[in-house]
């Protein structure tokens, strides 16, 4: 018998355990909710399971009342020796069987309410899911929608983030732009009636850069996120698609089309599409500026251009030029720009030089263009 106090505080200490972690669920599940702002539904959920919990660990308290009492009873027999033994195999008897059935119970409910738990998270995906396409806005007819004319809006704030890592600083982008003003004054572009376009305006560095020369120009994009963030420099930038956006506009309608690190990701017949729109909506004389990463330099076309997961493939410079003048552009020029200024041999050999401008060569290339 000297064993059995000792077995008597072992069960204690898995009931009260089990009831104590029984109150510990009602926190845990607030805190799997946290992160859902609206989700009525769940809130409901929440509610009844709370209930349940509630009339478990009533329950709970009961059973540890009524063991307690056993034990007691099982306590003053031992203590007192008394001469009825098989009172005392039927309490212990007892105390086994309703044990027994208490853990029995025990786990049916926890399984019961990792069932529900498992439930209600795929209830919150589901309505954080409802919640954030609530949240865009509901178009006013329904459009066929292809793979590349959508941006999943979900991506757009990683997308700004992604920019702000790998496409460098403001200041460095913009100075990097300078080129381009040349062709733009020459061809007298940036009127107010016939404005530049500059597709893909992401953070708004161009437009920036050309508000601060004097020329009339606005911007589109997909990512909403990036039309804001221009909005907040006070530059003209609209959320809009491409394609659709340069179907709205009339003939020669626009004094030159722009497009920094665009053409890469669009496929091979909406870069078709994109250059014949973009030469309709140009006045005569107008200027295209596409730029892109240029895979010549090994270093960009083995490694740097695929950073960015939304590129589709890169572009050589010939070809790019190629389909260019194929869609009825004159004047064709190949730019290339931003060579590396690291890690360059620094031996004045001819085998040096070579692999330098295969390695480390112009990071970038642009194609510029007009209309005839």
């Amino acid at each position: 018998m000297t064993d059995e106090p000792t077995a008597r505080r072992s069960l204690m200490s898995r009931v009260s355990v089990w009831i104590w972690a029984v109150l510990h669920v009602r926190t845990l599940l607030r805190r799997a909710i946290s992160g859902v702002y609206a989700a009525e539904t769940a809130n409901q959920r929440i509610d009844e399971i709370e209930d349940q919990i509630r009339a478990l660990i009533n329950q709970g308290e009961h059973r540890r009342t009524v063991i307690e009492d056993l034990s007691g009873r099982l306590d003053t027999l031992t203590t007192t020796m008394t001469p009825v033994p098989w009172r005392l195999a039927a309490l212990t008897s007892e105390v086994s069987t309703r044990l027994a059935a208490l853990t029995s119970e025990t786990s049916t409910m926890t399984t019961s309410l990792n069932e529900q738990l498992v439930a209600l998270r795929g209830e919150i995906l589901f309505q954080q899911r409802r919640l954030t396409r609530l949240a865009m806005p509901v178009a006013t007819k329904q459009v066929e929608e292809s793979a590349t004319d959508i941006v999943d809006q979900r991506l757009d704030s990683l997308y700004l983030t992604f920019e702000d890592v790998f496409r460098g600083s403001r200041k460095d982008i913009k100075s990097r732009l300078a080129p381009y003003a040349d062709p733009l004054s020459l061809a007298g572009a940036g009127q107010q009636d016939k404005p530049v376009i500059d597709i893909g305006c992401g953070r708004g560095e161009w437009l920036e850069f050309l508000k601060e020369n004097g020329f009339y120009a606005y911007g589109i994009d997909i990512n909403r996120m990036m039309v804001e963030r221009s909005l907040s420099f006070g530059l003209d930038a609209r959320h809009a698609d491409i394609m659709e956006h340069l179907n709205s506009i009339e003939d020669a309608g626009r004094s030159a089309v722009t497009a920094f690190h665009v053409v890469e990701h669009l496929p091979f017949a909406t870069l078709v599409d994109f250059l014949d729109e973009a030469i309709r909506v140009l006045i005569p004389g107008g200027v295209l500026i596409l730029e892109t990463p240029n895979p010549e330099t090994m270093r960009v076309g083995a490694t740097t251009f695929y950073n960015d997961p939304t590129h589709r493939n890169p572009l050589m410079p010939d070809v790019l030029r190629f389909i260019v003048q194929h869609r009825g552009f004159s004047d064709v020029q190949v730019l290339k720009l931003h060579p590396f200024t690291q890690g360059l041999l620094q031996e004045t050999t001819a085998d040096a030089e070579m692999l330098n401008e295969v390695l480390f060569g112009p990071q970038d290339y642009a194609i510029i263009a007009r209309r005839p």
